[in-house]
């Protein structure tokens, strides 16, 4: 989900059944193509909501939840390592939002 150029997305979009599921496939795709030539499929950068977070979204426990759900399927699509952005004045930090 993306928060970038004002876009907001709601707490029952990333909690739907799908949510993490879908995210998790579409990685799934390029991850076997990676792991075919032998290499890691490695996340880079990735978090519940892009750009930033969503105050009120991505520092909730139900954001939390979501985020080990997300990474069940990551780990089911052979990803090697998922790094989760963070950073201390972004709403998705996990040691708490410092300004």
């Amino acid at each position: 989900t993306s928060t970038c150029h004002g876009a907001t997305v709601t707490l029952p979009e990333l909690m739907a059944d799908d949510a993490a599921a879908g995210m998790g496939a579409r990685i799934a795709t390029f991850a076997r193509a990676i792991r075919a030539m032998g290499l890691p499929y490695v996340m880079g950068e990735t978090n519940s909501a892009g750009c930033g977070g969503q105050a009120g979204l991505s520092n909730t426990m139900a954001a939390a939840l979501w985020s080990l759900d997300y990474l069940a399927f990551l780990a089911l699509a052979n990803v090697s390592r998922a790094n989760f952005h963070g950073g201390l004045s972004a709403e998705y930090t996990w040691l708490g939002r410092f300004s």
